[in-house]
């Protein structure tokens, strides 16, 4: 029964399920919330007592699916358990005590890393780290990616700690004690137990169960059986390979036949063995891709061989895949130190100096002038070139390139400055000359454009991306998710991008919008992704929080500019912007980067008046927007001097 058991005291619930479903079968009765009725059990006292074990470990746990049938099997406690840390309820309580231990200093960093060893389900931590969590310093970030890290390096088990004694319960979410010792789905050897998501409903205190006739030698008995068989499939792995590593086909083929006669037809067994086999294979595989440095370009080339050895009929789609993810994980971590040492003190230059600018800006004085920018606004002069709609209107453009906003005048794709990829403009999408800057404006992609949009992206060697849009864009339907999430790998009509690493830059508790209330303000914040693009590196720029035809404060739009400069430093090489309809947000960033980051800029008028001609009328699209640009052009060597 006890032979699905690894060893080194670590257990799983697919393990223990595998355990139990060896063992000898019997049908019995049980009563269910519909009635009574017959189930096929385990049998045996072995089984029984897993079987009793994992009834009283449900009972810790008051979720209406355990009152609506019995729990038999692993899987539905295991299922169960991963909900109670899905919670809203929980989720929300653990992102506030984590913002307020960032929020209350240079202790913060410890009082987070006890809130964040707390949890078991890496999601939970990826969901709060990559959308919710405002960290300007990033060092709270920085430990929930090495919890992230930890715990999808494992498999998730827990060693069996014979020092520990009875159930091992996590302190409520309100403690910052320290985290509790037993990990996901492990069976301490003293009785201790935690589940495969160790964190309670919030609305339930756990009961005690050290002593409910859970005796130390029935969890001995488990672990003794359990360091066996993991002691067995050590040995059986060395005989197999040889101690050698699978470089080649050949390798891994003969490794295979000897783990068939090895297993002697424990099919568990030999399931496990050739699974570990193939691990080290693709581990190999890997290995010999992975040379030099770690950083996004040498991974960038190590994908390129290896997409060589796939075109050559290397490796099959299975193979390939498990070598790509191999080479990822094995270069990442040292990427995200790269990273980390390159751009940390660049970042933080950004926060600190939008935080030091406010604190001089004459916010006030540039809000009792905008009535005078409203009538100086009205009476700009139209484009030329800018209003030529004979590329928008043709039907081929909408078939391709199928804009945001096909029938509105005012959004054209001036066909002298269209983006053509083999000669055709299949997004809405224009490159914009001002100086020696070169600009691609865009609208945001739409769910079925998104392979369109990194295609002329790609074709234009664009090193930086912007996004413009927010979450309200998202909901209504404005703007959609055009990056895989973080550590993760996705292909858009055949442009494959990797999302390495990502950090949050410039985040501000307030910031003012332009032309409203001075006491509404909102969150501002730049949401840094290093990524791949078919292989060469890219980063990608959100800001989220600035409103559809809305302005910012001066200083957060200049430190914007200031962070795509550390990213792409040579205004000669296009970097990608887009708001919704890349005209109004769109053309206020590239005025505004202009302004600041070219040696002789033009006046504010003049560079708008361009940017106007080459992408359509709409640009810089309000009023408010038109002050922000002027408040940029008074305050300009203070605003470069600030983040200098």
């Amino acid at each position: 029964m006890l032979d699905s058991i690894p060893g080194k005291g670590s257990i799983t619930l697919e393990h223990l399920h595998k355990a139990l479903d060896e063992c000898e079968q019997e049908t019995a009765t049980k009563k269910g919330f519909f009635g009574t009725k017959k189930v096929t059990q385990p049998k045996g006292k072995d089984a029984e007592k897993i079987s009793n074990f994992l009834e009283r470990l449900s009972q810790r746990y008051d979720f209406k699916a355990l009152h609506e049938r019995p729990v038999e099997k692993w899987d539905d406690i295991k299922t169960i358990l991963k909900q109670a840390q899905e919670s809203p309820k929980y989720f929300d309580e653990l992102l506030a005590q984590l913002q307020e231990a960032i929020n209350i200093g240079s202790k913060g960093p410890e009082t987070a890393k006890q809130l964040i060893e707390k949890v078991h389900n890496p999601e939970v931590l990826e969901t709060i780290v990559d959308s919710r969590l405002n960290d300007p310093n990033g060092e709270v970030s920085d430990l929930i990616y090495q919890r992230i890290d930890t715990l999808k390096s494992h498999s998730p088990l827990q060693r069996m700690d014979s020092k520990d004694s009875g159930i091992s319960e996590p302190d409520k979410l309100s403690q910052t004690g320290s985290s509790a010792r037993s990990r996901s789905g492990s069976v301490s050897s003293q009785g201790s137990t935690s589940s495969s998501v160790s964190q309670p409903n919030a609305d339930v205190d756990a009961p005690d169960y050290v002593n409910q006739n859970l005796e130390e030698s029935d969890y001995v008995n488990v672990a003794s059986a359990s360091t066996s068989h993991h002691k067995e499939l050590d040995e059986a792995f060395a005989r197999a390979t040889k101690g050698k590593k699978l470089k080649t086909h050949k390798d891994l083929s003969k490794a295979m036949s000897r783990a068939g006669k090895i297993a002697n037809g424990r099919e568990t067994f030999q399931n496990e063995l050739e699974k570990k086999l193939k691990a080290n294979h693709y581990q190999a595989k890997a290995g010999e891709l992975t040379k030099g440095k770690n950083t996004p370009k040498a991974l960038g080339r190590a994908l390129d061989a290896l997409d060589k050895k796939i075109a050559e009929g290397k490796y099959d789609a299975s193979e390939a895949k498990a070598i790509r993810q191999n080479i990822i994980d094995i270069m990442l971590p040292g990427i995200r130190e790269h990273l980390d040492r390159q751009n940390k003190d660049k970042h933080q230059s950004i926060t600190t100096g939008i935080q030091s600018f406010q604190e001089k800006s004459q916010l006030t004085s540039i809000l009792q002038a905008n009535q005078q920018e409203k009538e100086h606004y009205k009476h700009l002069p139209k484009p030329a070139s800018g209003t030529d709609r004979s590329l928008s209107d043709s039907s081929e453009f909408k078939k391709q390139a199928r804009p945001r906003y096909p029938t509105d005048l005012n959004m054209p794709c001036p066909k002298t400055t269209a983006v053509k990829v083999d000669g055709e403009a299949i997004f809405h999408a224009n490159k914009v000359k001002i100086g020696k800057g070169r600009y691609l404006a865009t609208q945001a992609p739409k769910p079925e454009t998104t392979g369109n949009f990194w295609k002329v992206v790609s074709h234009e060697n664009a090193r930086v991306s912007v996004d413009l849009t927010n979450e309200v864009d998202r909901k209504s339907g404005k703007s959609c998710d055009f990056i895989p999430p973080n550590r993760e790998t996705q292909t858009y009509d055949g442009t494959t991008i990797t999302n390495l690493h990502e950090e949050m830059v410039g985040c501000l508790d307030k910031t003012l919008q332009i032309g409203q209330n001075p006491n509404d303000q909102i969150l501002v914040q730049f949401k840094v992704s290093h990524l791949l693009v078919n292989g060469k590196p890219h980063t990608h720029i959100q800001c989220t929080g600035w409103p559809d035809h809305g302005a910012l404060e001066p200083a957060s739009i200049a430190g914007l500019t200031k962070l795509i400069r550390i990213h792409s430093p040579d205004i000669s090489i296009p970097v990608q912007v887009n708001c919704t309809a890349g005209v109004g947000r769109t053309g206020t960033l590239i005025s505004t980067d202009v302004l600041l980051n070219h040696s002789d800029p033009a006046p504010r008028d003049t560079i708008i008046e361009a940017f106007r001609e080459q992408r359509g009328p709409s640009g810089v699209q309000t009023a408010n927007q038109y002050a922000t640009v002027g408040a940029v052009e008074q305050n300009r060597a203070q605003f470069n001097n600030a983040f200098a």
